[in-house]
């Protein structure tokens, strides 16, 4: 069992799985996406294909062109995951003197 998983690595661990499983989500359905999306954001794909790729070019580009928030139009039986990816993107961001996300 891997121990001591922090921040933003720490939504697929028992940490954060249990409290989904506890709210209804299909944890099968859920683990099997984050899969896939693994599988498409290997190293290994080509930039164009590779979702994770994608999404760090448009975000780094916005950022550099002084564009700093992101929205989600979501549902509302999604609305708390808009709270989770705001902390997920601004703990991912705010590093190296870097002022972090606001959203």
């Amino acid at each position: 069992m891997i121990q001591n998983i922090g921040g933003r690595y720490s939504a697929l661990s028992y940490f954060g799985l249990a409290p989904a499983a506890f709210s209804g989500v299909d944890l099968t359905r859920l683990l099997g996406s984050s899969r896939r999306m693994a599988s498409e954001s290997q190293k290994s794909q080509p930039i164009e294909d590779n979702p994770a790729a994608v999404l760090g070019t448009i975000l780094g580009y916005l950022a550099n062109n002084g564009r700093d928030k992101v929205t989600f139009m979501l549902s509302p039986r999604l609305a708390s995951f808009g709270d989770w990816v705001e902390q997920l993107i601004a703990e991912s961001t705010g590093k190296e003197g870097k002022e972090s996300c606001r959203l």
